[in-house]
């Protein structure tokens, strides 16, 4: 492949926004990816931020991965014992609570294989 720019110089990287082919003299570094123009600088800086900020949203999401299911348990657990406890006397409150553990636990299993 050769250079967009210069057809006679083979290139030598591709510029990581448009994915032109670009030669050592049209290149850019922008220390995570080349560039062959300053309007694709700013892009592939933007680029490389985004994927920064990504990588640290998927880092955060993986610590609180189990929340939703650890809340639906104890929504569960609270119907249950309040169904059970007497106080009314309505199988609704206990078959909210199993529902509710039921969940839980599948919601629980899905989260542990997307995570692997």
């Amino acid at each position: 492949m050769n250079c967009f720019n210069h057809t006679s110089i083979s290139a030598t990287g591709i510029c990581k926004h448009c994915n032109k082919g670009i030669c050592h003299q049209c290149a850019t570094d922008t220390g995570d990816g080349l560039a062959c123009t300053e309007t694709c600088v700013e892009t592939v800086q933007a680029l490389n931020k985004l994927i920064d900020r990504n990588r640290k949203t998927v880092s955060a999401q993986h610590k609180n991965a189990y929340l939703s299911p650890i809340f639906l348990g104890g929504m569960g657990a609270i119907f249950l014992i309040y169904g059970l406890s007497g106080v009314q006397n309505a199988p609704l409150p206990i078959a909210m609570g199993i529902g509710f553990l039921i969940f839980a636990l599948l919601y629980a299993a899905k989260v542990k294989s997307w995570l692997g």
